[in-house]
């Protein structure tokens, strides 16, 4: 809900266009010192979020995410701590207001419609472990000025899962989320793009160790004739949006850089998609050989024992 805007020449107050007024991307995607402009239609919504422990667009709803805590070293469900205690908070040292209010200074001008706000997240597995997010809100831009989970540690433990089955990938995934949580769009896509080819040059090569005649036509093909071609090698989603990889050319030679922000969210969500379905296929293979040999070796057995 972030409203139109020219980009500004200072990359420290940019107006983010790509991010999505939701509470999930401005805690763990937006990036820091990064300015969303806020449109009136929603401040007092986001008001509320950031005083009290509801949702914006679900004002009788808290805010429950999961996300990757650091002291547990493994993935874990946060629940807002001021709907769990509403006491004073540990991190900053300063207290909720009378008003139930949570917020850290007033400016010195004491405009109240100017505050540093407080976002805390107590983490189920040990209500120790806290998630302190810090906004400036001045009733027209949010910006995101500290938090004390690092994009780091976000991004290793979103990727770690691939990297046992490619650790290649993985190493272009946690760059390409970096980039975009810095601003870079389309260089964050340049990399999800590489992503996407290496995936298919993967199935080519396995498709060749099987049929060596065909090798000539695949490195003549084109990405679209060379996906029709290894279809049953590849992941449904990728096959069935096979399209996606013009998407990821255009935003690499000819979108803007907000443009390409603005569309990084589900494109990598698709990318993720494409590689979560290959580790089931793979695991599925994995799982159809070490039955076929168990079969196989009974088999084998079941001879021996008849023949005495």
């Amino acid at each position: 809900m972030a409203k139109n805007k020219d980009k500004l020449p200072d990359a420290t107050t940019d107006v983010i266009q790509y991010m999505q007024l939701e509470e999930r991307n401005l805690l763990l995607e937006l990036g820091l010192y990064k300015t969303i402009e806020i449109d009136p239609l929603v401040k007092d919504s986001l008001i509320n979020f950031l005083s009290r422990d509801s949702m914006i667009h679900h004002p009788h709803e808290s805010v429950i995410f999961d996300s990757f805590c650091p002291q547990c070293k493994k993935e874990s469900t946060f629940t807002d701590l001021y709907k769990m205690r509403k006491i004073t908070s540990t991190n900053m040292q300063l207290s909720i207001n009378y008003s139930k209010e949570r917020f850290l200074f007033f400016p010195i001008d004491f405009d109240i419609s100017e505050r540093v706000y407080i976002k805390e997240y107590m983490c189920s597995r040990n209500n120790k472990h806290i998630h302190s997010f810090y906004f400036l809100y001045n009733g027209i831009n949010l910006t995101k000025i500290g938090q004390t989970l690092s994009h780091t540690h976000l991004f290793a433990a979103e990727t770690k899962k691939y990297r046992n089955y490619f650790p290649d990938i993985q190493k272009e995934l946690f760059a390409s989320m970096k980039l975009f949580s810095e601003g870079f769009g389309v260089a964050a896509i340049l990399y999800l793009r590489r992503i996407f080819e290496k995936l298919i040059n993967n199935a080519a090569q396995e498709h060749i160790n099987i049929h060596p005649h065909d090798a000539e036509k695949l490195r003549n093909a084109r990405m679209l004739q060379k996906i029709t071609i290894l279809h049953e090698k590849l992941p449904s989603f990728l096959v069935q949006n096979k399209s996606m990889y013009s998407i990821l050319s255009s935003a690499v030679h000819e979108l803007e850089e907000d443009l390409c922000l603005e569309a990084y969210p589900f494109i990598k969500d698709s990318i993720l998609m494409i590689l979560d379905q290959e580790i089931d296929r793979i695991l599925s293979r994995k799982h159809e050989e070490t039955l076929a040999k168990e079969l196989q070796n009974f088999q084998a057995f079941l001879g021996r024992r008849d023949t005495k």
